[in-house]
């Protein structure tokens, strides 16, 4: 008897464990081809605009614009990057925002992070919780998207402006902001683009952390200048990772994705627009 017990038993933990690891290998799958569906998204509507060697100015053909594959675009803009004759140029980039919305039309900007996973459409719902299980194709997901604050401005212009993105086991989404908060990662991966029908918008990483999800962090309106200069160094401080000089800071973008250091965290990655003068 107590030997068929033992045997119920080792049958039932060994269904047990092979559910679990089912539905993790699902989970895998899924968000690999979630990811596999954003890179193909990429493939339509992303390309890379260069001079032609030779060309003349105001002659047909000075440039060319393709649509690239997600792989090949990542090799022509390593060919580009360091230790290349020629660095890899964020104005070359071009992103097709009429083709973007037609999938949808809540898209309002691409962000890349050059260096990290960072490459994907950003979104605007009617609400913070729209796009938080829905992914650009407006399909339930578990990876999401990577949305706008709902009482931002879609065309980034106000003063802070707040991106929330999952962090995904599997390094999709954004992860990768958690690793801001070594400061060797925050110093070799500052540069953050982010492109919108209007043009490109470079950012500069300014202090990475984790913390709770307090109301104070979604602050987007503020009565001056004064209140403003107040605010990001309350939000900054005790920051794990910072830039290392002062800046002029004339618009906050903060980048949120959970965090484990404590319960019900948050990573935060602020930024501003580099003064391109």
């Amino acid at each position: 008897m107590r030997r068929r017990i033992w045997q119920l038993t080792a049958i039932l933990a060994f269904c047990c464990m092979a559910a679990g690891l089912g539905g993790l290998v699902r989970e895998y799958w899924i968000r690999e081809q979630e990811q596999r569906d954003y890179e193909s998204l990429a493939s339509e509507v992303r390309g890379i605009r260069e001079e032609i060697p030779g060309a003349e100015p105001g002659i047909e053909g000075e440039e060319t614009l393709g649509t690239w594959s997600a792989e090949a675009l990542r090799e022509k803009e390593q060919e580009r990057g360091e230790g290349a004759e020629e660095p890899w140029d964020p104005d070359g980039v071009t992103i097709d925002f009429e083709a973007l919305r037609a999938v949808n039309p809540d898209v309002v900007g691409w962000i890349i992070v050059p260096g990290t996973s960072i490459d994907y459409p950003i979104l605007q719902g009617r609400d913070n919780e729209e796009y938080l299980h829905k992914n650009v194709r407006g399909a339930k997901s578990v990876a999401g998207a990577i949305y706008l604050d709902s009482e931002d401005k879609k065309d980034f212009s106000s003063l802070h402006n707040i991106l929330y993105g999952h962090h995904m086991r599997n390094g999709i989404m954004f992860s990768d902001i958690t690793q801001y908060k070594e400061q060797d990662y925050f110093d070799t991966h500052r540069d953050i683009y982010i492109y919108t029908p209007e043009g490109m918008v470079h950012l500069k990483a300014l202090a990475a952390l984790y913390t709770t999800p307090d109301a104070a962090r979604r602050q987007i309106h503020f009565k001056n200048e004064d209140e403003f200069e107040l605010y990001i160094k309350e939000m900054t401080a005790g920051a794990q990772a910072k830039a290392s000089e002062d800046a002029e800071i004339h618009r906050l973008y903060s980048f949120v994705t959970c965090s484990y250091e404590i319960r019900d965290g948050r990573t935060i990655l602020y930024a501003y627009e580099a003064d391109e003068g």
